[in-house]
């Protein structure tokens, strides 16, 4: 006969106090110490009734039986007498009454949701598949009955990671049953290479991991109510030696991230960019992947170039792609802004942006997250803005449009931010049409514009049309009318060149009388003989034209040539049109003559009349009835 200690329990549950149990949730370098304290009792047991089935090859016949397991039990004193593991086998251990983990009880207790239930030594190491017995409960009262097994070397403090993981590189999660017909079923737990020495086996409810990070949540069937019980029971653990790891039948792909920022240092209200890749570095296609953006503090998203988020709105912002094969990568990109009405109080400032990417199976999450940081510096840039203001024509008369021209050039050497155009129109000057940018209230006398950064070296240019609405008076004979814009921006360093004005002169209504006449230099040609047309305009005052414009319909059959004056279109095929800019004084005249020609035709029979008419078009001519003339 020899002894065997049996852990008595004082109750059916654990719950975790100290800090002497190492214990592994995050990651392989991440610890947490708890303590369990228990209550042994030493029973005399024969050695004939369990010597045989520690050597027995059939580690399924066995249930090494623990009386009760305490709800003070610690790790230390659990490891005080170790199942040993003997050629491989294990002898199965069963648990009466139940471990049960639970996490309605958490205020009170911190630590129910996990129990250290056997502690092995393992003489020969390697693979071992855990199985577990598990009574569920039946209905909807308890959806959250999952849970993983927690594996450590109590020597090393190293935790021992499954070679089958379904939830990242180092958890096998045993997913709640939605319908049971039975409240006890075996589960497997993993495989496990387990290390030689004392290797520590704890029961994890899910309920410990189930919110780090989202993809965890599809291991839930309802949301974790704390004020109810939810608890996993555990009556029978069982450890199988496998000779190796079996071929994985889960996906298996490595996705990796990557995130940059350009340009790395900005000054305050200046945008940047931040880009991100995804690559599958695979074997196998990823499914269901999200990417997460986490924005610092003061920096927000302007316009999304690449692949737009599911909420831009949203903070943080989140991505979400379907698939992506082996080999696949997928860009992201946005632009992004520290705001110029932020104070800062340091002459410099970082922001780090961190993003991170989930996929069920990923088996290496070392690669899935990224950071980019930029530097805000306060700054004062260095540019000088010039501004330049034209009128065409300068001189109108009242009721003529004009174009004024604005011209904005950056002369460096920094991008000018924040740049505002005025222009403050003079008296019965109004707007007519905005060429290029309208501005903001088109309507008012002071009209504004909020323009876009400003390159060294940069321009731009704003057109705008109008006219003179006003009355001049009638012993005016001209009147004048400035215009004065400038242009502004927080760090222009020379204002010198800020302000621009432009004289507009208008006339008012003229007094002139165009005359037209035409002739031709024979009245009678043979086809293939040449001839001339002249037209003549005379300006009979009394005053002075500012400008005018001639049309000359010539006929059809004859063909025209060496203009004194050029026309518009020397090649119009119906109706030449001349447009004289130049002032035509009271008195004064001119003839604009061109050669014509009727060329020879074989079905040629009878004489025809060729017929020229012309006309003269002043906007103001007070005598429209000698404008026009007629050669034949």
């Amino acid at each position: 006969m020899f002894n065997i200690q049996i852990l008595k329990a004082n109750s059916g549950e654990f719950r975790e106090r100290g800090n002497n149990f190492t214990r592994h949730f995050s990651d392989k370098t991440h610890f947490v110490k708890t303590n369990l304290n228990y209550q042994k009792s030493v029973m005399n047991v024969p050695t004939s009734k369990y010597f045989h089935i520690l050597l027995r090859p059939t580690i399924a016949t066995l249930c090494f039986l623990l009386t009760l397991l305490s709800f003070d039990v610690t790790a230390q004193d659990l490891c005080e007498n170790p199942v040993e593991e003997v050629n491989g086998f294990v002898p199965p251990q069963e648990y009466s009454p139940a471990v049960v983990i639970r996490i309605d009880r958490l205020t009170k207790f911190p630590n129910r949701d996990s129990a250290a239930v056997l502690c092995v030594n393992i003489n020969n190491p390697g693979f071992y598949r855990i199985k577990t017995t598990i009574e569920y409960s039946l209905g909807t009262e308890q959806k959250n009955e999952s849970f993983f097994m927690h594996i450590t070397n109590s020597s090393s403090n190293k935790v021992i990671d499954p070679c089958n993981p379904n939830l990242g590189p180092h958890r096998v999660i045993v997913p709640d049953l939605t319908e049971v017909n039975t409240t006890i079923i075996e589960r497997e737990a993993g495989i496990f290479q387990f290390t030689r020495g004392t290797n520590i086996i704890s029961f994890v409810h899910y309920y410990r991991i189930h919110n780090r990070k989202p993809e965890y949540g599809k291991f839930v069937n309802g949301k974790f109510d704390t004020t109810k019980i939810e608890s996993v029971k555990l009556l029978k653990l069982t450890l199988e030696p496998l000779s190796s790891c079996p071929a994985s039948t889960l996906d298996n792909y490595d996705l990796k991230l990557t995130k940059s920022v350009s340009p790395a240092v900005v000054s305050p209200g200046q945008e940047f960019n931040y880009a991100m890749e995804i690559v599958n570095l695979g074997p196998d296609q990823a499914f269901n992947i999200t990417l997460t953006d986490v924005f610092p503090d003061s920096i927000f998203p302007k316009g999304f170039t690449m692949n737009p988020p599911v909420d831009s709105t949203a903070r943080p912002l989140e991505w979400q792609f379907a698939a992506l094969d082996s080999g696949e990568v997928v860009t992201i990109g946005f632009s992004a802004i520290f705001p110029d009405s932020f104070d800062m109080s340091a002459d410099s400032l970082q922001r780090i942006n961190t993003s991170f990417i989930e996929a069920s199976f990923d088996t290496n999450t070392q690669n899935d997250t990224a950071f980019a940081v930029v530097t805000i510096k306060k700054q004062t840039p260095v540019y000088d803005l010039g501004l330049t203001k034209n009128a065409n024509p300068s001189t109108v008369v009242s009721g003529e449009t004009f174009t004024y021209s604005l011209q904005i050039r950056n002369n460096g050497p920094d991008t000018a931010n924040n740049i505002r155009l005025t222009d403050l129109l003079p008296d019965s000057i109004q707007p007519v049409n905005f060429i290029t940018d309208i501005p903001l209230n088109p309507t008012s006398r002071r009209l504004e514009w909020n323009l876009l950064p400003l390159d060294s070296g940069a321009i731009k240019n704003i057109e705008f049309t109008a006219i003179f609405m006003g009355s001049l008076g009638s012993t005016e004979r001209v009147s004048e009318f400035v215009n004065t814009a400038f242009v502004g921006a927080p760090f222009d360093t020379n204002t010198q060149n800020d302000t621009a004005a432009v004289l507009v002169s208008v006339l008012p209504p003229l007094n002139y009388d165009l005359v037209l006449t035409k002739s031709v230099s024979r009245d009678t040609v043979v086809q293939g003989q040449t001839f001339s047309y002249t037209l003549e305009i005379t300006n009979n005052g009394p005053e002075t034209v500012p400008r005018f414009s001639v049309w000359d319909a010539f006929p059809d059959g004859v063909s025209i040539s060496d203009f004194s004056l050029q026309p518009i279109n020397p090649f119009a095929q119906d109706t030449l049109r001349w447009r004289i800019e130049t002032p035509l004084l009271s008195g004064e005249k001119i003839s604009i003559t061109y050669a014509g020609i009727c060329p020879v035709l074989a079905n040629f029979t009878n004489p025809q009349t060729k017929i020229n008419a012309a006309r003269v078009i002043g906007e103001n001519d007070s005598d429209p009835t000698n404008d026009s003339a007629t050669a034949s």
